[in-house]
């Protein structure tokens, strides 16, 4: 009995400490949709993720930290729609500015994924969103939250670089 209560107490405990690390770095609206930004690099399992929420569907969408710099912003596109806009890239010099990833938040739909970091997928999102994409201002990144800099954009720096 008193091995059960000892079990017992380490599992109410290790999920204690799960949920606390679950929590996001960051969170904003996009729409009708919640979209919670995670930045959980380890070692063991490095990714950035977002979480989209929208009534009673989620959706969990993650991006591994080898390119160490992500931003993300809800972007209107030229016909009034909006999107989640992520900037996915590597901070060295033969890294592109603008590897984008667009999200639908209604339809919880990846549309767009950031997988040119070298030469940028610039055309791509532009067709998507209907316009030209300004870049991210991000004058501070940071490994955890920073909170919403200018235009309500999130700015991250994978901790393992």
């Amino acid at each position: 009995m008193r091995y059960l209560l000892l079990i017992l107490t380490w599992v109410i405990g290790a999920s204690a400490s799960e949920s606390a690390i679950a929590e996001p770095n960051d969170k904003f609206t996009c729409g009708t949709t919640s979209v919670e930004i995670f930045n959980v690099s380890t070692a063991d399992n490095p990714y950035f993720s977002l979480r989209l929420v929208r009534e009673q569907q989620h959706r969990d969408i993650n991006f591994s930290s080898e390119l160490e710099l992500f931003s993300v912003r809800c972007e209107l596109g030229s016909k009034g729609k909006q999107f989640v806009l992520v900037n996915h890239t590597c901070g060295a010099s033969g890294c592109a500015a603008s590897n984008w990833g667009i999200i639908d938040p209604r339809r919880l739909k990846v549309i767009l994924v950031p997988d040119q970091p070298y030469i940028g997928n610039e055309a791509a999102a532009t067709d998507l969103i209907g316009h030209g994409l300004k870049p991210f201002s991000c004058s501070n990144r940071s490994p955890n939250s920073v909170g919403a800099q200018v235009k309500g954009e999130y700015c991250y720096v994978s901790p393992l670089h």
